[in-house]
């Protein structure tokens, strides 16, 4: 399993004023809306400007030192303090919906985490919730809660062209062929997937559409998930099978006091600019 923070030696880009403990974490008073899509108050109706970042081109914004030109799409919502070290990964967010993607506080997405979204699709994801190096295929809704990691090569969508038949798959790429963004539209009906708080998700899982898995739960390395998995379930397996259940010590009480002792004593307040 992952841990939860971003890789030794990535340097984080983002819109925030940096220290040197800190990077260059976005904030949702940074970054061209807030979390929750609002305008900042003192915008005046107007996105205001990635402190940090190059000027939006194109209604995208930019990190500071990105390899990656394009920047991220405006429909594109980071809370505050969020970690990312590429836009590369928001490339494939093709939605109309605004906001398309929001990234709860202190998220962190990172080693190639891929963000693919239909027209009319939308990811929302939770604070403190650890992206590294998973995909996300929305078409319609992922709703991930807060704390939760997902490991390297994992995968979450809310489609799955595969139950088509060869011809509705023909059909689906000769419509693509004439689609300046190249963008496949199943030809099946797409599911939402909800993952609820502190869910863990192994390397190479794999979270099938229309899922609902518990909180607390425990999906293993390369297990596939086609069914809901209870909370605090541990799931293994392809397809999927309970092996066990997790005694729950995630209440209020518990998170409340870790982030107090993890966060706000080690970790420096963010820089943030006038």
């Amino acid at each position: 399993m992952s841990a939860a923070g971003p890789p030794q030696g990535t340097r984080p880009l983002g819109g925030a004023a940096q220290s040197a403990d800190r990077g260059g974490h976005t904030s949702a008073a940074e970054s061209p809306q807030g979390a929750n899509g609002a305008s900042p108050p003192d915008s005046a109706g107007a996105p205001a400007e990635n402190a940090g970042a190059h000027p939006s081109r194109g209604g995208r914004f930019h990190l500071p030192g990105d390899w990656f030109a394009r920047g991220i799409p405006a429909p594109v919502r980071l809370g505050a303090d969020v970690y990312l070290d590429s836009s590369y990964g928001f490339d494939a967010v093709l939605s109309e919906v605004d906001p398309a993607v929001v990234l709860g506080d202190a998220c962190g997405a990172y080693d190639r985490a891929a963000f693919i979204v239909g027209p009319t699709g939308r990811i929302d994801v939770g604070a403190y919730t650890v992206l590294n190096g998973c995909y996300l295929l929305c078409e319609s809704q992922i709703t991930i809660g807060a704390h939760c990691l997902f490991a390297w090569g994992s995968v979450v969508t809310d489609h799955w062209g595969g139950l088509a038949t060869l011809d509705e798959r023909r059909e689906a790429l000769r419509r693509a062929a004439a689609n300046r963004e190249r963008w496949v539209a199943q030809p099946v009906p797409s599911r939402p997937v909800t993952i609820a708080d502190n869910v863990w998700i192994g390397f190479d899982a794999v979270v099938m559409p229309g899922v609902t898995i518990g909180r607390g739960a425990v999906v293993s390395s390369r297990s596939v998930i086609v069914d809901d998995v209870p909370a605090y379930a541990v799931v293994v397996g392809n397809p999927g099978r309970i092996v066990r259940f997790l005694e729950p010590d995630d209440d209020a009480a518990s998170v409340e006091s870790a982030l107090r002792t993890r966060v706000r004593s080690k970790v420096p307040p963010a820089v943030r600019s006038p």
